[in-house]
């Protein structure tokens, strides 16, 4: 195998290492841990010990450098977050093991130690240290867990200029280009928080959804089911729905083309991992049985069986309640929504309620639902980026000031006189109030007569489809922009009778990032602010709709990192949403 992709993913020796973990702590089976399972993580230990290093320049922290996560489009880094932790808890598992076959039989674990080479004492304390002072990489700034100590130093990738038919970008770019830009193959940080839910807060879970789905192209079919499971743990079933359906039919549909050449049978198991770990809401985190049960509102239920600790439990979701049934075993306590309960033979059937509350670490909403959607205009349901970029560039070269794509990116969303001012920190004079409005007026007048060339083509891909997802469900529709044109742009593009209230630039006396055009689309429709949501594109759009109470969608943000982290909920684009994920938020 290619060794950057391939040999440098140590973090295979953890994942198996916690495979042994998680099968005894389920089986209670000391045969298991000692003829073999024992061995597997000790020696596991062993070699992160001889691995990593204690980094002075970090406090001493225990680093490991040059590994490849999960995500195989991030080779050899430092300090990935899912391998550092795995390898924590390695080196954590193997003090308790020592410690587990100590008191069971001192004799044969003594016999063990000799086999492997290993004196106790000490290479338990090299093990705790290591366990103890192991670094995981955090961003204080965004209260962000990072995938990687370069994740933020890696420019973006540019998904919008990767067609469909480029993927998986392995197959048609070379992996020093993928390497270099912020783009994950798969679930990678989002997998660690799916192992050792307990060792992230609910909002941690939050935010790093919402950051590395904007950057993950999920070319690797491991990747949905993970996505899934995790948006089922922060309440999103709509999300959720979506990606679990992604894998369920990747060999029924043939999604990557390749199924002439056999299934993916780790994608089925996945797939049984959304389900069961996602809708179920199952976890065994150190030998706790615990569920979250959520139903989809596709589904009028679900249901599946396992066994945990010589118990076969059989849990049946139906509408707004959870059955569990002990169809053989001596009994279990474990916990459903964060509530203890237990089935026994005298008890074998319990058949509870499903709450409202997204998790067990967050509350119940404390919003009201949506029921307007407040759309943006250009960059949200239609482009005219390079529209505006020519007409701006234009007047540029006639004034001889420098201007590149660099400077328009911070001209969206800005109303027409501030980009004049933006654009004028490069001229080498002054101008006049008078001068400045007749630039202002010749860059519309070059604009507008691109934009009348303009026709249906250039609506967003899925913008259609959603908003006649939106309108079949019975959200109302409003748009809002800041612009003057955006009555014409809308009759270009087709999409005016979508939307029975249309504010634009003429209507209001202050442009974003002031909430006003937004305030008075929720007026025109009657609703409150926290009733609507508003999508996106820039982040003076998203100010906006924060200082007015509304909730936020950034579409198109994967390039603007601040866009993705204060926006209640982002996406690439809205074809890569459903309408019915709006109940999510």
């Amino acid at each position: 195998a290619y060794f950057p992709a391939g040999t440098a993913q140590y973090h295979i020796d953890a994942d198996i290492a916690l495979a042994c973990r998680r099968y005894f702590e389920a089986t209670a089976d000391l045969d298991f841990m000692w003829e073999m399972g024992a061995e597997i993580v000790l020696e596991t230990a062993r070699f992160w010990l001889s691995l990593g290093f204690y980094n002075q320049t970090l406090g001493g922290a225990f680093c490991l450098q040059e590994v490849t996560g999960p995500d195989e489009y991030s080779a050899l880094v430092n300090n990935n977050y899912y391998t550092n932790l795995m390898a924590q808890k390695n080196l954590s598992y193997a003090v308790t093991v020592l410690q587990l076959l100590q008191k069971h039989d001192p004799d044969r674990l003594s016999a063990l130690l000799q086999r492997l080479h290993l004196e106790p004492a000490g290479f338990t304390a090299a093990c705790q240290q290591a366990a103890d002072q192991m670094y995981l990489p955090y961003d204080e700034a965004n209260r962000l867990p990072l995938q990687d100590d370069q994740v933020l130093q890696r420019p973006l990738w540019d998904f919008a200029a990767t067609p469909a038919d480029k993927h998986p970008l392995l197959m048609h770019y070379h992996a020093l280009n993928i390497y270099r830009h912020r783009v994950s193959k798969q679930a990678d940080l989002l997998l660690a928080q799916y192992l050792w839910p307990s060792a992230f807060d609910a909002e941690s879970q939050r935010r790093s959804y919402l950051f590395y789905e904007a950057c993950t192209t999920h070319d690797s079919s491991l990747s949905a089911p993970i996505f899934a499971a995790m948006a089922c743990r922060l309440g999103w079933t709509g999300h959720a729905y979506r990606y679990f359906m992604s894998s369920a039919r990747l060999d029924l549909d043939d999604r990557q083309g390749n199924t002439a050449d056999g299934v993916h049978l780790a994608n089925m198991a996945g797939t049984w991992l959304a389900l069961t770990s996602g809708f179920g809401g199952m976890s065994a985190e150190n030998g706790h049985l615990a569920f979250w049960p959520r139903l989809p509102r596709q589904w009028e239920g679900f249901g599946f069986q396992i066994c945990f600790k010589g118990n076969r439990i059989k849990l049946d979701i139906h509408g707004g309640q959870a059955t569990y049934q002990l169809q053989s075993g001596a009994g279990l306590k474990f916990t459903h929504q964060n509530r203890p309960v237990q089935l026994s033979p005298d008890q074998p059937r319990l058949v509870l309620p499903l709450t409202a509350a997204k998790d067990a670490a967050r509350p119940a909403k404390s919003h009201p639902a949506i029921k307007a959607v407040i759309f943006d205009v250009d960059g949200v349901l239609l482009s005219t980026d390079e529209e505006h970029y020519q007409a701006w560039a234009l007047i540029c070269r006639q004034e001889g000031i420098y201007f590149d794509r660099s400077i328009n990116l911070r001209l969206r969303g800005v109303s027409r006189m501030d980009c004049v001012d933006i654009i004028l920190e490069k001229a080498s004079r002054t101008y006049s109030q008078v001068e400045k409005e007749m630039l202002a007026q010749r860059k519309n007048d070059a604009y507008l007569a691109a934009v009348a060339r303009l026709d249906q083509n250039c609506v967003l891909p899925g913008v259609v489809q959603f908003l006649q997802g939106l309108a079949d469900l019975g959200y109302r529709l409003a748009s809002a922009s800041s612009s003057r044109n955006a009555e014409s742009l809308l009759t270009a593009s087709g999409l005016t009778d979508w939307f029975p209230v249309r504010i634009d630039g003429r209507q209001i006396s202050h442009s974003k990032p002031d909430p006003e055009v937004f305030v008075k689309a929720a007026q025109a429709l009657g609703l409150d602010p926290a009733s609507c949501l508003v999508v996106e594109d820039s982040a003076a759009g998203i100010q906006a709709a924060r200082a007015g109470g509304f909730r936020s969608l950034a579409v198109g943000a994967a390039n603007d990192d601040w866009l993705r982290l204060q926006s209640d909920s982002c996406a690439r684009s809205l074809a890569a949403l459903n309408a019915d994920e709006l109940a999510d938020w």
